[in-house]
């Protein structure tokens, strides 16, 4: 017995995640005998799947050939090997065995099915030239805006926020949100909340976040946005101010300094 086996993968391009795989297998009886009791035994070995496929075939004379296509669902990440054995025997009823293999990856999806914008704000009403202004102990709200520019309803976003060294976060910056229905041209909303350490160095500071999004088992490209802002130190007494944020005792007075908040009395007294 005398056969050939070959296996081709009829998928092409970039294979990703959630994609339909398909395969050809060849069996040609290139002998001068007829090939008896035909098995085929196809393993299939991936991240989170693991078949065996056994077909009996039957007979094939000289010259003929036999050919089997399949096709894989909603393959996963990883690295794939699909092996095919084919055993036969001869007219003495010797067996034989021919194999082959091939092997091919998944990868996760570049194209993005479901396309979004982010926007991350910060909330503060104090400026340094042009840039949101905090101060040294401040607590700061940050608003995460998503939208859904896409065809697709959002069921899953996956939030990672990447707080800046000099911080401590009082909310929780990475999580993955599921259960979600953000239909096309809608927004999702997410608030985090840091408190700027009380020695944090004065100078620029920024807050990304990045987001990936999901619609249903398809994956989105994630999109990154970060701001801006300047870290300040508080204003001890009697130094120049002009709104109580900047005052260590959150007290700027009349005076235009900073000052604890029983200046006023103490003063009217020396005073009158």
């Amino acid at each position: 017995v005398n056969l050939t086996v070959s296996k081709e993968l009829l998928t092409t391009g970039q294979i990703f995640t959630g994609d339909k795989v398909s395969f050809r297998i060849n069996i040609t009886n290139i002998g001068d005998e007829t090939a008896y009791n035909i098995t085929i035994e196809d393993v299939l070995t991936c991240k989170g799947f693991n078949g065996i496929v056994k077909i009996h075939g039957g007979n094939l004379s000289t010259n003929q050939s036999y050919i089997i296509n399949f096709t894989l669902s909603n393959v996963q990440q990883g690295n794939c090997t699909n092996r095919v054995t084919v055993t036969a025997r001869n007219s003495a009823n010797e067996p034989w065995a021919f194999a082959t293999n091939v092997s091919f990856e998944v990868k996760v999806p570049i194209i993005a099915p479901v396309p979004i914008t982010v926007e991350k704000n910060i909330e503060t009403t104090a400026t340094y030239q042009g840039i949101p202004m905090v101060y040294q102990s401040d607590i700061v709200n940050f608003t995460i805006n998503i939208t859904n520019k896409g065809n697709e309803t959002i069921t899953r976003l996956v939030i990672n926020d990447a707080k800046p060294s000099q911080s401590e976060n009082l909310t929780q910056l990475s999580q993955t949100i599921d259960n979600l229905n953000i239909a096309p041209n809608e927004s999702f909303i997410w608030n985090i909340t840091l408190k700027i350490n009380q020695n944090a160095s004065i100078g620029d500071a920024s807050n990304t976040v990045a987001v990936t999004p999901y619609a249903n088992m398809t994956q989105g490209t994630g999109v990154s946005s970060d701001v801006l802002f300047r870290i300040n130190a508080k204003r001890i007494d009697n130094e120049t101010c002009t709104a109580n944020y900047e005052c260590q005792n959150n007290n700027c007075m009349n005076d235009g300094k900073c000052h604890p908040s029983s200046w006023e009395c103490v003063n009217a007294n020396a005073e009158y």
